[in-house]
């Protein structure tokens, strides 16, 4: 309906301008060229160029219309080609921590950043008994440490 509206909107001035000039020329027989549609619209008040009288031609763009149906689906394509076989990678991690893909060493290290601390473990079994230590040497007896801290009795 819109686009009707719209068809109407440009070509209904196009025509009218067309059948005045027809109508024009027929009423007058075979004679000179008369005026342009464009010079007759500057006889009737128009100002401006002719670029601008083309333009005031078409009228302001209509409303957005109504989405039309949905179309058909298409019939499906055919298949393509097999592709080639991939290659899958051997990935190793070399002696000093680095990935190694197709026995390529990257600079890559093969490790993660530091993880957080773990949970305590669980205590451990009593130890079996140690032997027992050499004998010691005999100590003084209490008189004697008595004497050397300024005792001075007798036993």
């Amino acid at each position: 309906m819109k686009s009707i509206k719209r068809i109407f909107t440009f070509v209904l001035p196009v025509l009218l301008v067309v059948a005045i000039l027809c109508m024009t020329l027929t009423a007058c027989g075979e004679g000179s060229n008369g005026k342009s549609a464009y010079e007759i619209a500057q006889d009737h008040g128009f100002q401006g160029t002719e670029e601008e009288w083309l333009a005031s031609l078409v009228g302001p763009r209509g409303e957005q219309g109504a989405p039309g149906a949905n179309g058909q689906n298409g019939t499906n394509g055919q298949n393509g080609e097999p592709g080639q076989n991939g290659n899958t990678p051997t990935v190793e991690i070399s002696a000093d921590g680095y990935w190694v893909i197709n026995g390529v060493k990257t600079d890559v290290k093969a490790e993660g950043p530091q993880g957080l601390p773990g949970q305590p473990g669980t205590p451990g079994q009593n130890g079996a008994p140690g032997d027992n230590g050499a004998p010691g040497q005999n100590g003084k007896s209490a008189y004697e440490l008595a004497q050397e801290n300024g005792y001075q009795g007798t036993l």
